[in-house]
């Protein structure tokens, strides 16, 4: 539970080595997880052709044994923290110990003090410890916190974005580990925030799973991503709740081997439209303002802000839209106003189906002391139209996504400081985004 901020675990493909810290989640390499026992089962990929855009669909995939749960910290060239499901063969008297998330470089520390456990589960953590250092004889300075006694059950959200695609999908995605009881009743809390991602990208789901029985309501639908709520273990809604009785009665179909619905099922209560009524898509244009020390004042007095406009997708289709917003920095403030004017609107009702997005962004920036930034920029991007509901695929681009090059140079501005600051930067992302999580 004192794992870093998870909003860090994005599902996007980098090297480990650039991001400030790695991860290995289920299924990945550990020194500290039992070896094997038997060769992997392949797991099928499934068929998720069905799947209608903007829409969520949930899905178990898979549910962990009754046992008991601790976070390790160590330190072995880097530092690590590793959230391990730890029981005790009944039989043999064995250890086993199963590795549910870890990462390793740029963490946070460990809580001082660490939890520790109830009188009951304190000898299992004393053979914990000592197993650790058997199994990772080159780890040290370990801390090791009780988490408690649950099952986990790993939820996936996803939302295509794409409408095409069979066995993997193009969209929005994500999961969370929950903590659940031991007859998969409850749900105690989410597991670990290490154990849980979002992302765009690529969705793939492989058997064994069980679809979710539950669909969001009409305005919610395809608009944000729930499993973001869970991140908040004080955010209750009725969407969240109804999504956890059901995720709990597909854990307890995938645990019993009990069938589920099936996919068709699924995309039946989906609906027959291309969009879902009532998406109200909003993009974001960010600028990133950077305020530069003085010589002789410590670089760590730097500041920054990013000021994000939103734009109304539906509205930049039909016509101009514009939004504006203020930041303040080094005692600056700045004001954005940015107005997307598509190259020819479209009419409503606009039929249904693919459509490219080509305008104009214009951005206006003014910091108050009569110094202004005044550019336009040619934003392109596919949308979805039904009727008078438009989407976003993905979002719009503007040139200047790789450098250097003059286009890149267009997104910059440099304005000057005031008081300890000798010169604020300024960046303009190339890319005009929707984010689920973000709703």
């Amino acid at each position: 539970m004192n794992a870093p901020d998870p909003r860090a675990l994005l599902l996007v493909l980098v090297p480990c080595g650039i991001l400030p810290a790695c991860v290995h989640a289920h299924g990945g390499e550990s020194r500290i997880a039992d070896p094997p026992t038997t060769p992997r089962m392949k797991r099928t990929p499934i068929d998720l052709a069905a799947l209608k855009v903007f829409r969520n669909a949930f899905a178990v995939s898979s549910v962990g044994p009754y046992e008991q749960h601790f976070i390790a910290w160590s330190y072995d060239v880097e530092p690590a923290f590793e959230e391990l499901g730890v029981r005790k063969d009944p039989i043999t008297g064995k250890l086993h110990i199963d590795v549910d998330n870890g990462m390793f470089g740029g963490i946070g520390a460990p809580p001082n003090p660490p939890k520790r456990p109830p009188p009951d589960v304190a000898p299992l953590q004393r053979e914990l410890e000592e197993e650790l250092k058997v199994r990772a004889p080159n780890a040290r300075h370990w801390i090791v916190e009780y988490e408690g006694a649950y099952r986990t059950v790993t939820l996936q959200e996803m939302m295509p974005t794409v409408p095409i695609g069979t066995s993997s999908r193009i969209g929005w995605n994500g999961s969370v580990v929950l903590a659940a009881d031991a007859t998969l009743t409850h749900v105690i809390a989410s597991a670990g925030s290490g154990d849980y991602q979002t992302g765009f990208g690529i969705i793939e789901l492989s058997e064994p799973e069980r679809w979710v029985d539950y669909s969001l309501p009409t305005g919610e639908n395809g608009a944000k991503l729930l499993i973001d709520s869970y991140l908040d273990p004080k955010l209750e809604s009725p969407e969240k709740t109804a999504l956890t009785d059901a995720a709990l009665e597909a854990a307890r179909r995938l645990d019993s081997n009990l069938p589920g619905p099936t996919i068709a099922e699924i995309a039946r209560k989906q609906g027959d439209s291309l969009l879902p009524r009532g998406i109200d898509q909003k993009i974001r244009v960010h600028i990133a303002f950077y305020a530069r020390p003085k010589a002789g004042i410590p670089f760590d007095r730097q500041q920054q802000v990013v000021v994000p406009v939103e734009l109304d997708m539906t509205k930049a289709a039909h016509g101009p839209t514009t939004g504006a917003r203020d930041g303040i920095l080094g005692g600056v403030r700045f004001h954005v106003e940015a107005t997307l004017t598509p190259h020819t609107a479209m009419p409503s009702p606009s039929g249904s189906g693919p459509r490219k997005f080509d305008g104009t962004l214009h951005l206006l920036i003014t910091d108050g002391r009569g110094h202004t930034f005044d550019r336009s920029y040619p934003a392109t991007g596919d949308l979805l139209v039904d009727g008078d509901v438009v989407a976003l695929a993905a979002g719009l681009s503007i040139p200047g996504s790789s450098g250097p090059s003059p286009e890149m140079d267009a997104l910059r501005m440099t304005f000057p400081g005031q008081g300890d600051f000798r010169m604020i930067d300024m960046y303009i992302t190339a890319a005009l985004e929707w984010d689920p999580r973000e709703h």
